[in-house]
């Protein structure tokens, strides 16, 4: 079971420090944000909305060709009902069981 880490920054670091390149780091974040989507079949015009962004443009962060921040983590965590920690730290599947037990 992981631990709850509190700071942003520690969060941040502890996550990065997972990968020998933050590329891959981003790159395996945005797979799950859209495994996570898909899996919940939730649309890119809905993810959009809740960033108040033009689907365009959430359809270019989530694969990678424009930029994600942590802000739009934040408000993607809490789209899903997620502990930003959980949404971070989790896989597809441990995230989908825990949405599964909340109901």
């Amino acid at each position: 079971m992981h631990k709850r880490v509190k700071s942003k920054t520690v969060l941040s670091t502890f996550l990065i420090n997972q990968y020998t390149n933050p590329n891959v780091f981003m790159n395996d974040l945005l797979l799950k944000i859209r495994l996570l989507r898909l899996t919940l079949r939730v649309s890119q015009m809905e993810m959009a909305n809740n960033l108040g962004i033009e689907q365009s443009t959430y359809s270019r962060m989530e694969r990678g060709l424009s930029p994600m921040n942590i802000s739009h983590l934040y408000a993607i965590a809490h789209f899903f009902r997620l502990h930003f920690d959980d949404f971070m730290v989790l896989s597809v599947e441990q995230l989908v069981v825990s949405l599964q037990r909340k109901g």
